[in-house]
């Protein structure tokens, strides 16, 4: 297998649906199962990997945050003295909290959630005697009409009023910040659109104007997807060696150096050069519409028998 080619397409598939409501994750997964015979968690682990190149792009994006949040945690271990303007130090201190507890209470839901999608889709696919390329697209379909119901529930909900609230990241509480997290880790479950879930929450739950949600959304995603990447490293379902060669036998996939650089060189240029078009279009665009007929496509192309097995 041509691991540089995979790099290069996978990169750009990441960088092209990562900004969008229709889980990128679950696009690479429908990708990577129909086309290379991958098993589910093997594809699925491939997916989050992807996510750090587009991680590398919110980190440019919003360095400003980062590095804030970067001397935060070294005043707080004495490495770097604190700021004189505390009132600013405070307001850094309060993001760098709330992102720290979105990020712990992303694991309790977003572990979970992947063990079971892939025990199920392996069980499904026995019982109901599908292909699990048809039953990975069929599942995908079920998870994006649900989806868009989510964002057509937050889009018709979301009055003006709340358009023009002052609230962001760093005002949320403790416990709007656990919420936060939790819902997040149901993103795992490829299919439901971290973005459209996060973003939902902020400005339904935690009442944040777009702006600040479409920012929240994005620097809380940051930590998950750089962990779960090189989680799955970690997991030995990712194998970095001079020859790529995929290995379903052991339910792992082996990367070359050349294709991994690739993979997320791609996806990082792919998604700076699409981040701003998104942030632009998404004031004027109803993704719930896009989203649920995605998934009804792919429902539909299914229970025709026009899904490539």
């Amino acid at each position: 297998m041509n691991f540089a080619f995979l790099g290069l397409v996978l990169g750009i598939l990441q960088g092209l649906f990562e900004w969008l409501p229709v889980s990128s994750e679950g696009q690479l997964v429908i990708f990577f199962v129909h086309f290379f015979g991958s098993t589910v968690d093997v594809a699925t682990s491939l997916a989050l990997f992807a996510h750090i190149g587009t991680a590398l792009v919110v980190i440019v994006y919003y360095r400003k945050e980062f590095m804030q949040m970067i001397d935060v945690c070294l005043s707080y271990v004495g490495l770097k003295p604190k700021e004189d303007d505390i009132k600013a130090y405070n307001k850094h201190l309060l993001l760098t909290r709330n992102v720290i507890i979105v990020t712990i209470f992303t694991v309790p839901t977003a572990l979970p959630s992947l063990i079971i999608f892939e025990d199920v889709v392996n069980s499904l696919s026995g019982q109901l005697n599908i292909s699990i390329p048809n039953l990975i697209t069929l599942l995908v379909g079920i998870l994006l009409v649900i989806t868009g119901l989510i964002l057509y529930f937050r889009r018709t909900s979301t009055t003006e009023d709340e358009f023009t609230t002052k609230k962001s990241l760093e005002t949320l509480s403790i416990k709007e910040a656990i919420a936060l997290g939790l819902l997040q880790g149901f993103a795992a479950l490829p299919g439901i659109s971290r973005s459209a879930i996060t973003i939902t929450y902020l400005l339904l739950g935690a009442k944040l104007n777009q702006d600040e949600a479409l920012r929240g959304s994005f620097i809380v995603a940051v930590p998950v997807s750089l962990g779960a990447g090189f989680l799955d490293v970690v997991r030995g379902k990712i194998l970095f060696q001079s020859n790529g060669l995929y290995a379903p036998a052991i339910s792992a996939i082996a990367i070359d150096y050349v294709g991994m650089l690739i993979l997320i060189l791609t996806a990082f240029i792919v998604g700076f050069l699409t981040l701003r078009t998104f942030l632009d279009i998404a004031k004027k665009v109803d993704f719930d519409k896009f989203v649920i007929a995605f998934g009804l496509i792919a429902i539909v192309a299914v229970g025709l028998g026009l899904v490539l097995v």
